[in-house]
């Protein structure tokens, strides 16, 4: 939903059952976006609520909606571009510890840690 309206169910004539979906076999497909369309040219377009500057930006809208939801989901913003949190203090000031950094004399205790918080200087 793009729109922040209230979903209103379509009427039947344009739906496809799954039953019908199988008898047409393999035209079942040309017939459900014949009748979308039809729900669309005969319904849709004329409700008094619709609007067709939106209806043209959906595809840019979901987009937008689809990439910040990935970005929620793993965490990725551009403040925080690996998606990781320090898990003492919660920061997303952190930074990858080098493959380098990892061995060496001072490197005793970050052979295991991946990650270097830079609010708390914690490695985990």
């Amino acid at each position: 939903m793009v729109c922040n309206h209230e979903m209103i169910e379509a009427p039947h004539e344009y739906g496809l059952t799954f039953t019908e979906w199988h008898v047409l076999g393999s035209q079942g497909e040309h017939v459900w976006e014949e009748k979308k369309k039809r729900l669309y040219d005969e319904v849709i377009s004329k409700s008094p609520i619709f609007d067709r500057s939106l209806h043209n930006r959906i595809d840019e809208i979901m987009e937008e909606r689809s990439r910040k939801y990935d970005e929620m989901i793993r965490g990725i913003t551009k403040d925080n571009p690996y998606g990781v949190k320090c898990p003492y203090c919660g920061s997303t000031n952190v930074k990858r510890i080098s493959a380098f950094a990892k061995f060496g004399i001072f490197a005793l205790g970050k052979n295991s840690k991946q990650w270097h918080c830079q609010k708390c200087d914690s490695d985990f």
